[in-house]
């Protein structure tokens, strides 16, 4: 995946976590609420969601042959 300066900054951001603990369970609830709504997180949920949007169009049958 491609990093772009903005991710860069956008990752800066994020709230800090224990590297030596990624286990998501050892997150508490507030610092994952954080991370949720961080605008790292917001732009890569909004990626996504284009990405999804532009295949289900791809897929969709041409019906309106006008």
């Amino acid at each position: 995946m491609k990093t772009t300066n903005g991710d860069k900054q956008l990752r800066n951001d994020l709230p800090a976590v224990d590297v030596e603990q990624p286990n998501i369970d050892t997150i508490d609830d507030e610092t994952l609420i954080k991370l949720a709504n961080s605008p790292f997180f917001q732009e890569k949920r909004r990626r996504a969601t284009e990405t999804l949007e532009k295949i289900f169009r791809l897929n969709e049958p041409i019906s309106n042959c006008d």
